[in-house]
């Protein structure tokens, strides 16, 4: 009797010990996931980040273009090493017009790059020309296992308020903001945008994503100098 029952506590032992050891090696591979996924995550970002914040060419430039939408994000920078930006365009200088594309079937950020050409005045105002064919012609993957955080798009564009929040929740009253705008934009909307919520989800190398290995990613980059008087209306606009 006595062996059996030393037998039945060993068996149950045993087994307390393998359950113990398969979670402690589910956790340590979740959080090595989790881990990758974030690191990845960030690079995608700071990419964009980067660019978008060398998207103020000027004051009262806007840098958002037509066209884009929760999935596609058009703007006009001039990322560069150089203290003035040429306004015409090479690979490693220059003004361009960036395309950020996110593709749901294949799960990836790409980003186009079309080179300026030039300058050319329409109705008395000067905007930039740029070739027809991108840089490379494929596009830069910037970012892989990309996928949207539930069903916020992965772009989200947003205006300056006409007057400031009264809130006491609210971050700044001088950079109070609009509800998202919602669609794909028209020239005279995109025109309006001061600031674009990026947000998605990006897994591991090998796409796992059960039990949380997709965290989150999120940044609001904002075109502005500074943040824009408090007056009551606003009248400031992006990269003012």
């Amino acid at each position: 009797m006595e062996t059996l029952i030393a037998m039945l506590t060993g068996f149950v032992v045993t087994g307390a010990l393998f359950a113990i050891l398969q979670i402690s090696t589910t956790q340590s591979s979740r959080i090595a996931d989790v881990a990758q996924a974030t690191q990845l995550g960030r690079t995608t970002m700071t990419h964009i980040v980067d660019e978008t914040h060398s998207a103020c060419l000027s004051n009262g430039f806007a840098p958002v273009q037509e066209n884009s939408n929760g999935e596609r994000l058009i703007f006009v920078n001039g990322y560069s090493k150089e203290a003035e930006v040429p306004s015409v365009g090479t690979t490693t200088t220059g003004v361009r017009k960036d395309e950020i594309v996110w593709n749901e079937s294949a799960q990836t950020l790409t980003d186009f790059t079309y080179l300026s050409t030039g300058t050319t005045t329409k109705e008395e105002t000067q905007e930039y020309t740029f070739s027809t064919t991108a840089t490379p012609a494929s596009g830069v993957r910037i970012g892989e296992h990309i996928t949207k955080s539930g069903t916020t798009s992965i772009f989200q564009y947003y205006a300056y308020a006409t007057t400031p929040s009264t809130s006491p929740t609210a971050p700044s009253s001088t950079l109070n903001e609009k509800e998202p705008l919602k669609g794909t934009l028209s020239k005279a909307t995109a025109e309006t945008v001061a600031s674009v919520l990026i947000t998605f989800k990006t897994a591991p190398r090998d796409g796992k994503t059960e039990l949380g290995r997709d965290p989150v990613m999120s940044t609001q980059a904002t075109f502005a100098f500074e943040a824009p008087p408090s007056e009551t209306p606003i009248t400031a606009a992006p990269c003012e």
